[in-house]
């Protein structure tokens, strides 16, 4: 007998064939108590849950009792037994081995399609296994499982001998295997094992233990077979990574959204600078004016630029270079005209007062290459400005006593005279921006003055070919209203947007905005924008009025200013919008008003102009056939006044140049 004790504590099953978890008392005696919480299928397919207790008074007795028990005994056991199959609850087993201690709870492994028992037949004979009903050949299913437990491996940790699974006999359905130990300390903890045969399924083991202190704790065991490894880490780095790239996006967009908005206030204010400069008693004059080899070849990417009049002179050893190389050597030629240009210029400046005026750097050979490809077809002769030089003129007055002084100074030099983008019957360049490039042949080299107008210069300064450049990249000129770049994009991006908004201008409220804080005026003019598409249209509203009221107090801008009139337009939008119809009548008034008294302006300055001429009156003639002649006749007079308003000036302020 002890020998078959100890063969069975070497497989941890008890003489019966049953598995064991057992606990000692202080005074010496084994005892085990059961405990379960069944989940099973029922025949439709449902799972359902139910828990209870097979322990009573008797079995406990029984089971903590120094000798093993009686016949009879067990017959009450199997009963007992019988009485709850019938309600599909697990059997309880007892046995009186003690397993080895350990620190850790047993950890059970579901293995493959298997049947569980729905009941078992104990047998009389204290030394016999339990049998299975439903096995043919009988034996113990907790025997039956050594080859699947063995198959499948077990969780990490796991202290479950090989022999202990399940057997692949019978049926298809649930398994359920349920402990209730006593420690030393007399404190109970339970174990519930839970199986789902015939599908690959998820397993689950849960465990419910009673510490030292009495408190539970609960672990939850999912079967490995089914269930891939991974990292909480990784899902965490993933969210966040996913959430800096989606930040990172929005950035970008703010950006590229502010710096459309920046690109077309800039273009109004070039258009609006022009409309003025119209005004100017000179400007008839210089608009009648033709330049010297003027070809229009400021509208890339359509190469305009391929019927450019003058390039570079073509040497000999150009035929066997690559253009990079041509490139390099046309930047070397322009080092060494360099000099000469800045004597040029600076002699210019000096005679005519000019303070404002700068020569260099050379062009770099990359972005004479890049120039070529969106004007001249590639064509890197045809780029004109390695060298090249800048200067700022005060007004038309001075522009043209400058091209009077070099063209009487420097005229064998002089190979172009760029006027149109300063005429009214031509295309400014992109972005709005206009002035006057002189060409110049030094030392074998051609070079470039561009000569700018202050009011011109005023608007961007420095920045201005920067603001040229991204005009070209975006098309600016194609469209005019930086609300329309918004259609398509979703709510939950525009309010991202809007977020990114309220970060740019949270150091300064609106309350203490002032008309001279352009970078933060821009940022308030696109989050009223962003308002609007989002339809938060009293916070659009509240910001609108404030940058109206700002820009009606900038001196260089007034209340009827282009760009003060589309803030009007988005304004009246806003009250439309939240059904305010009295109040956008009044602001649409506003803007009629406006647009009247600048075509009133305009009536005025063309008035001035004819009461200037000496000249007999045109025959007032209703004739059709006449209308084109009579409107060329009319600019041609506007010239001719436009003209004798410029020697007037010129004698003032520029008399030295009848010396020349």
């Amino acid at each position: 007998m002890m020998a078959q004790n100890q063969r069975c504590m070497s497989k941890r099953e008890d003489p019966n064939g049953l598995p064991t978890q057992l606990r000692r008392h202080a005074n010496g005696q084994i005892c085990r108590a059961s405990s379960s919480v069944a989940s099973r299928r029922d025949a439709s397919g449902r799972i359902y849950r139910a828990s209870s207790s097979i322990t009573s008074v008797e079995s406990m007795r029984l089971a903590c009792a120094p000798h093993p028990p009686s016949t009879a005994q067990r017959q009450q056991l199997v009963t007992h037994h019988n009485q709850r199959s019938q309600r599909q609850q697990p059997v309880t087993y007892h046995s009186q081995v003690r397993p080895p201690q350990r620190q850790q709870p047993v950890k059970y492994h579901s293995s493959g399609p298997a049947a569980l028992p729905s009941s078992i037949s104990l047998a009389s004979s204290s030394s016999s296994m339990p049998t299975n009903s439903r096995f043919p050949y009988g034996g113990s299913f907790w025997t039956k499982g050594k080859g699947l437990l063995s198959k499948f491996g077990r969780r990490k940790g796991s202290l479950a001998s090989n022999g202990d699974s399940a057997s692949s006999k019978g049926t298809v359905m649930s398994d359920q295997y349920t402990k209730t130990q006593m420690r030393e300390d007399g404190n109970k903890y339970s174990d519930e094992y839970v199986s789902s045969k015939g599908t690959a399924m998820s397993d689950q083991y849960t465990e419910t233990q009673m510490r030292e202190d009495g408190n539970e704790y609960s672990d939850e065991y999912v079967d490995e077979r089914y269930v891939e490894d991974y990292d909480e880490s990784v899902d965490i780095r993933e969210s966040l990574d996913t959430n800096a790239e989606r930040r990172a996006v929005i950035i970008d967009s703010w950006g590229f959204f502010r710096k459309l908005c920046s690109l077309l206030r800039d273009k109004r204010k070039y258009d609006e600078v022009f409309l003025r400069m119209q005004l100017d008693p000179v400007f008839p004059y210089l608009d009648s004016m033709m330049g010297m080899n003027d070809s229009v070849d400021d509208v890339p990417r359509e190469n305009a630029g391929a019927n450019k009049s003058i390039s570079q002179a073509v040497r000999d050893e150009y035929y066997t270079m690559s253009k990079s190389a041509i490139a390099r050597d046309l930047a070397h030629q322009a080092e060494v005209a360099l000099p000469s240009l800045t004597e040029i210029c600076k002699a210019l400046a000096t005679s005519l007062g000019i303070e404002e005026y700068a020569v260099g750097p050379v062009k770099d050979a990359r972005s004479a290459l890049r120039k070529a490809e969106e004007k001249y077809e590639g064509d890197v002769l045809k780029v004109t400005d390695y060298c090249r030089a800048m200067i700022v003129v005060e007004d038309f007055p001075t522009l043209l006593a400058l091209l009077e002084l070099a063209s009487d100074t420097f005229s064998p030099l002089i190979r172009r005279v760029k006027l149109s983008a300063l005429q009214t019957y031509r295309a400014s360049k992109p972005g709005g921006y206009r002035d006057c490039i002189i060409n110049l042949e030094l030392k074998d080299h051609i070079c470039e003055i561009a000569v700018h107008l202050q009011c011109m210069w005023e608007v961007c300064g420095v920045n201005g070919f920067s603001h040229y450049r991204h005009c070209l990249e975006y098309s600016i000129d194609t469209f005019s209203d930086p609300k329309n770049v918004l259609a398509g994009l979703d709510r939950k991006t525009v309010a991202e947007l809007i977020a990114m908004a309220e970060e740019a201008v949270s150091g300064m409220p609106l309350e203490t905005l002032e008309w001279h804080h352009e970078e933060i005026i821009l940022d308030y003019f696109c989050e009223a924008l962003l308002f609007l598409d989002h339809r938060l249209n009293e916070l659009a509203e509240t910001t609108l009025n404030k940058l109206i009221k700002l820009r009606c107090q900038n001196p260089n801008i007034g209340p009827d200013h282009p760009e003060t009139i589309a803030l009007y337009g988005y304004l009246k939008q806003a009250l439309q919008e939240q059904s305010k119809n009295a109040e956008a009548d009044v602001v649409a008034s506003w803007i009629t008003e406006s647009d009247q008294k600048r075509r009133m302006e305009n009536a005025e300055a063309e008035k001035s102009i004819w009461d200037q001429l000496v000249l007999e009156p045109i025959e007032s003639i209703i004739d059709p056939g006449k209308v084109e002649r009579e409107m060329e006749e009319k600019i041609r007079k506007e010239a001719l006044a436009s003209k004798q308003a410029w020697e007037k000036i010129r004698q003032q302020r520029f008399k030295f140049l009848d010396g020349i």
